[in-house]
């Protein structure tokens, strides 16, 4: 299946292979590819589509980015492969790859969750403060924000954020 994958140009085979992806790591074990199978579809992230004018099927950048995602956030074993990918990316200095970037990671974190990101909380942060006093893009200061307000919940609604406020023991709340 990867091999069929790799090199894919087709948004229409694109998209279903984004909405392919999450149906194999759901039913079947990829713990013996997954890093492989993260690599054929990542190397589509950032997603710099654009839908021809005359374009009858109508997929958009949209579509594919979304449907990339999901795709990329399919398994929990693919958490630190995000992570990576994701820093890449911001590093770059391309506009798209932030903008994705940064919305990939808000959303991945609620996904994975503090399992999957808990180690990376230091790197989020210093990419995202770093984003906000340096960049002079404010779409790119938005998803920064997005991302840190995603990531901030997450980290509030894990089970060490409970014990630390005492949320965890309801016998404290009688």
């Amino acid at each position: 299946m990867i091999r069929q994958i790799d090199g894919e140009k087709d948004p229409r085979c694109l998209l279903l292979v984004f909405r392919f992806v999450p149906f194999v790591t759901k039913l079947f074990n990829v713990d013996n590819c997954y890093e492989d199978l993260f690599e054929v579809v990542s190397c589509y992230f950032p997603i710099t589509f654009s839908q021809p004018k005359d374009d009858p099927i109508g997929i958009t950048q949209h579509d594919l980015l979304e449907a990339l995602t999901i795709c990329l956030t399919s398994t929990p074993i693919f958490a630190t492969l995000v992570l990576d990918l994701v820093f890449e990316k911001l590093g770059s200095g391309m506009d798209t790859a932030k903008l994705q970037g940064y919305d990939l990671l808000g959303y991945s974190a609620t996904v994975f969750g503090m399992k999957g990101y808990g180690t990376a909380l230091s790197q989020i942060f210093t990419a995202v403060r770093t984003e906000l006093f340096q960049s002079h893009d404010d779409a790119i200061k938005t998803a920064a924000l997005n991302c840190l307000t995603a990531v901030t919940r997450m980290v509030s609604k894990s089970p060490a954020m409970a014990v630390a406020t005492g949320e965890a023991n309801p016998l404290l709340h009688s």
